[in-house]
């Protein structure tokens, strides 16, 4: 009895765990059924995505074709509309130095018809009381300085366009001077530079570029002889070069702020500087040294010299008058 009762309770066992069974099987495969479906799904949304993007390549190709081909049209018509403008350009300076000759030529008749007139009168006799004639004879000295101011009203004209224009530095120019024998043009910029250029023939063509300080070059002066050229600056020096030099000859140092002007005296080897530390400095250019330093109450902005007098012009309005000797 006791082997039937547990054969029967292991026949039960066996039975109520085979249905337990069938639930187990059925999970993964209604999971993969689903995994499948699922992939599928992305499946299609990677050539749907795939596709959208091989669209918008082709119309990024037509849009930028598109662009190409207008900006070959730009170039084209930029390139037929060039000549015009510059011919345009060219017909307007033209016509505005035709007019400035014009205006030239019309005043200079003018000059002519008054001095006529002014003959005319000089010439016509006057009637005394008696009835003789007399002519009006101007004085030698009167003749001689009426022709003297023709002659300068001839020779100095003032030029009414300009003759020669060009960019000459990149920044704004602060100082600019002749050499002695007006052969060659000294300019200086904010941008630390000093550059050379010779103007003969009336056109400027550049000789030299001379990298002079790191601060604004604010004046300029050749020597008597044009082999000196003396450059203030804002570095709280003047330097002295020698044209045709690539480096500066000789640095003068003193002063405490910017150097707003730098000149020769007509005395040989010696120069005035001005400042901006209210100081007026003279210089010995044989020693390199300051001899004499002249305090000048107010901020110094520009400099002149004679033979024994130095005049100072001043940010208070003032101009100051001192004696060198």
């Amino acid at each position: 009895n006791k082997l039937l009762e547990k054969s029967s309770s292991s026949d039960l066992a066996v039975q109520s765990e085979a249905p337990s069974e069938e639930p187990q099987t059925g999970g993964p495969a209604r999971r993969l059924a689903s995994l499948a479906v699922e992939q599928l799904d992305e499946e299609g949304q990677r050539c749907q995505l795939q596709s959208q993007a091989e669209e918008l390549g082709c119309r990024n190709s037509a849009r930028k074709a598109k662009d190409d081909s207008l900006q070959r049209c730009v170039q084209e018509q930029d390139g037929e509309f060039r000549p015009a403008l510059e011919s345009q350009g060219a017909l307007r300076r033209r016509g505005v130095c035709t007019q400035c000759k014009s205006d030239r030529t019309e005043r200079e008749l003018e000059k002519v018809e008054v001095g006529e007139q002014k003959s005319a009168s000089r010439n016509d006799p006057e009637e005394k009381e008696g009835g003789e004639k007399l002519f009006k004879r101007p004085c030698r000295q009167k003749r001689e300085n009426s022709a003297s101011s023709e002659s300068e009203d001839q020779d100095c004209c003032v030029p009414s366009c300009v003759a020669d224009e060009r960019k000459a530095h990149i920044s704004e120019i602060d100082a600019i001077t002749f050499s002695p024998d007006s052969s060659m043009l000294a300019t200086g910029g904010s941008d630390g530079l000093i550059k050379l250029w010779n103007v003969a023939g009336g056109c400027l063509r550049p000789t030299q570029t001379l990298e002079a300080s790191t601060g604004s070059i604010t004046g300029l002066e050749f020597n008597p002889s044009g082999r000196l050229l003396l450059a203030a600056t804002y570095n709280n020096a003047a330097q002295l070069w020698k044209v045709g030099g690539r480096r500066v000859k000789e640095i003068l140092t003193g002063h405490t702020d910017k150097v707003t002007a730098a000149r020769f005296k007509p005395v040989w080897h010696q120069a005035v500087t001005g400042s901006r530390d209210r100081t007026v400095k003279v210089w010995d250019l044989a020693k390199m040294a300051c001899f004499r330093t002249i305090q000048v109450f107010s901020y110094c902005n520009d400099v002149v010299c004679c033979d024994n007098v130095i005049v100072s012009g001043h940010h208070d309005k003032r101009i100051r008058f001192w004696d060198s000797r």
